[in-house]
């Protein structure tokens, strides 16, 4: 008997939805900003691109709480996961994401489930199931019928707003199945249904007209869903695994948009409730182990300011300027909370210095001023 996704109970209250959206500098259909006195937006194609847009602008995806807080773990419980979003202002990996928006979808009256995805590493080689993604049910852009949308504001990597990329998502099965398609096969269509995976997709435009057509895998898709006991335990593996890149990279990616320059309006083949900016304006800030960069504009092409931080005190003000994550609290507070010390990626221990030893430079504090405090406009 086919299905059909249901609407669930959310975790969230209507005022705590509201302090979401005021999180993410939410704006309505009109461009005016969310206010606590504003309705709760209309659960559309278009409120949810424009969620999308704002979460991603807004909330970094990090790791910083697995190397410079005293507990050296990860929440992703739907009020954790809240509190450190809303609460403390700060981001996190992709299962605190996922929780938080799963949630927040459902309260506005979405028909989502959550399932859990492979990331594709070297050769295309599949990890452990260690990501979180979101399918929601809506009307499609298309035309009048229901269609399933793939909802990912916490993969961190290429993101189908980047003006220089594409997406797409395939069907595929495992590296190295067991199964095979035969005419003599044994297994009913219920079998083979299981086995299928939905992978995502990513190439630069610039390479599309490569041999291959210049496609990247991103991750695989379980289509199964999931349930919280599911990421909490994929979550542990996660922050605990001293082989998971997360143990051993600091990892930050902060979306942004730059200033609109001219008019714009979708092209033919961006539909409006998918495309609420001109994707060309979205950048990203990143900071992978040693290293930070910013990429930008239609090429999406990797800008090296840090090619490599000379200290562990000049990465930790990298982030504070990029993310603000490290230095929203009194020094002597953060430093207690740092309990003196961080993981790196070789994985030994490194005295953390006090931050009285120095202020943020000036080129970090401009990167946070890209992100923080600008209203992204809708023009």
């Amino acid at each position: 008997m086919p299905l059909r996704i249901k609407s669930q109970r959310s975790e969230y209250s209507p005022d705590e939805v509201k302090q979401y959206l005021l999180r993410i500098s939410f704006q309505v259909t009109d461009g005016s900003p969310f206010s606590p006195d504003s309705p709760l937006p209309e659960p559309t194609l278009g409120t949810l691109s424009r969620i999308m847009l704002y979460h991603l602008t807004s909330i970094p995806f990090e790791n910083t709480s697995i190397h410079y807080e005293s507990q050296h773990a990860v929440d992703v419980s739907p009020k954790g996961a809240f509190h450190r979003f809303v609460s403390l202002g700060k981001g996190g990996y992709c299962m605190q994401h996922g929780t938080v928006l799963l949630h927040i979808l459902r309260a506005l009256g979405y028909n989502t489930f959550p399932c859990a995805a492979r990331v594709y590493i070297q050769n295309d080689q599949m990890r452990e199931p260690n990501h979180m993604a979101l399918i929601v049910s809506l009307p499609t852009h298309l035309d009048s019928s229901s269609s399933l949308y793939l909802v990912d504001t916490g993969f961190g990597g290429p993101n189908i707003r980047d003006g220089g990329e594409e997406h797409r998502v395939i069907r595929t099965r495992h590296v190295g199945s067991s199964f095979e398609e035969a005419e003599d096969g044994h297994l009913d269509e219920e079998w083979g249904a299981l086995q299928v995976l939905w992978t995502l997709q990513s190439r630069q435009l610039q390479f599309a007209s490569a041999g291959d057509g210049g496609w990247r895998n991103g991750y695989a898709i379980m289509p199964s869903e999931c349930v919280q006991e599911d990421f909490n335990a994929m979550n542990f593996v996660t922050f605990n695994n001293p082989e998971s890149r997360f143990v051993k990279e600091v990892i930050i990616a902060q979306f942004f948009l730059s200033p609109s320059s001219s008019s714009w309006s979708p092209s033919p083949s961006q539909h409006p409730d998918l495309y609420p900016v001109d994707p060309t304006r979205i950048g990203r800030h990143i900071i992978f182990g040693s290293r930070y960069s910013i990429r930008t504009g239609t090429s999406q092409s990797r800008n090296d300011i840090v090619p490599e931080f000379a200290s562990e005190m000049e990465r930790i003000r990298a982030i504070a300027g990029v993310v603000g994550s490290l230095c929203d609290a009194p020094p002597n507070k953060e430093a207690k909370s740092l309990a003196g010390s961080s993981r790196t990626k070789s994985g030994e221990e490194r005295p953390l210095p006090n931050w009285a030893d120095g202020e943020v430079p000036d080129w970090a504090k401009a990167a946070r001023e890209a992100i923080r405090g600008r209203q992204p406009e809708l023009k």
